[in-house]
């Protein structure tokens, strides 16, 4: 999980670095919520760059609260990063919600039996 929030930290510093005006949407999934990671690193982003809104904390899939959030996402561009699956799953949904297949980047791992 440590590269996953890495990687989405870069992304969201590397867009405010770059000034960009597009709002900026972040779902983060985990099992439970002592699993999400790097919520201080989030909190402090937002604090420093202002114009941000806390969301709520849902349960079910990770895919859920998308599909319930937005009912059409074209023009949108959307960065996942996590386990293949869920990647793969979110991906259909936003394709069929309007992203272009073009527009889907993607950091995928695998968990490893532990």
């Amino acid at each position: 999980m440590v590269a996953n929030i890495r990687y989405i930290l870069s992304l969201i510093r590397g867009a405010i670095k770059a000034r960009m005006k597009n709002s900026i949407h972040l779902y983060l999934g985990a099992r439970t919520a002592r699993d999400v990671y790097g919520k201080g690193w989030l909190q402090a982003l937002g604090d420093e760059h202002g114009d941000h809104e806390v969301g709520t904390q849902r349960r079910g899939l990770d895919t859920d609260p998308i599909a319930f959030d937005w009912s059409s996402l074209k023009d949108c561009r959307v960065y996942l990063c996590g386990p293949t699956p869920m990647g793969e799953a979110t991906s259909l949904l936003v394709q069929s919600n309007g992203v272009n297949s073009a527009q889907i980047y993607s950091d995928a791992f695998y968990l490893g039996a532990t």
